[in-house]
């Protein structure tokens, strides 16, 4: 959510707690009551959709980061291996080429740490066959660096899928915030013209409160959400 919207979010939530700790003021008025559940339903919404748009985010990251892990976990003992096996038969340019520290291996773009992983996960296999067993450069350490590496290849795409449910998510909160904005004018409406000799407190208070709470979160200036002065 943008910082506006968590204002607004936090006025919507203000205004249903002073109404629900003055319930008795206007739950007897069922066209008041009506405009009170519906703007209650809809900030449910929007605190439904927001913890979805932040936990998809929170679990898309995780998830790529603990696959990078796991991809250089496998590649530097693969470097390590190969790297023992140049020294053994004094091939330099070998040793060179698999020649890194954990820190190197990881750092950098993605796109960087993924062709650093498969060029070494490349000579480890081209010398698999050769190496002796006491180096420890198996198949099957070489093909779970692969599978790994496999696992960063469609990220791209994957992060084009959580974009777009980012994006659908955020067209819906939108559009909820919208339907917020304007179900507070009509109980804003509802409350001004409310205004009488028993309920006159309750309405003055209603509306000291929408003026504390009305936070704009920067953006074109807009006054939509500034509550009618008292009378």
């Amino acid at each position: 959510m943008t910082q506006r919207q968590i204002n607004s979010l936090n006025m919507y939530n203000a205004v249903l707690q002073f109404l629900n700790d003055n319930n008795a003021a206007w739950n007897s008025n069922t066209i008041i009551a009506a405009a009170v559940t519906a703007l209650g339903t809809t900030v449910t919404a929007i605190q439904k959709q927001a913890g979805a748009q932040q936990n998809g985010a929170k679990g898309y990251t995780a998830k790529k980061d603990q696959d990078l892990e796991n991809l250089a976990d496998l590649t530097y003992k693969l470097a390590l291996r190969v790297k023992n096996y140049a020294v053994s038969i004094n091939d330099l340019v070998l040793k060179q080429a698999v020649t890194v520290t954990r820190h190197e291996l990881q750092n950098g773009k993605e796109a960087d740490v993924l062709n650093r992983c498969k060029n070494i996960i490349s000579k480890a296999d081209g010398v698999a066959s050769a190496a002796p067993p006491e180096y420890k450069i198996t198949s099957q350490l070489i093909a779970d660096a692969t599978a790994a590496a496999d696992l960063i290849t469609p990220d791209t795409a994957e992060r084009d899928v959580v974009s777009g449910a980012h994006s659908g998510t955020t067209t819906q909160l939108g559009s909820l915030f919208s339907t917020a904005r304007n179900q507070l004018h009509t109980l804003d409406d509802l409350i001004e013209g409310d205004a009488d000799d028993d309920s006159s407190d309750f309405v003055n208070n209603y509306f000291i409160m929408r003026r504390t709470n009305d936070h704009k979160g920067g953006g074109k200036k807009d006054v939509t959400d500034t509550p009618p002065p008292t009378k």
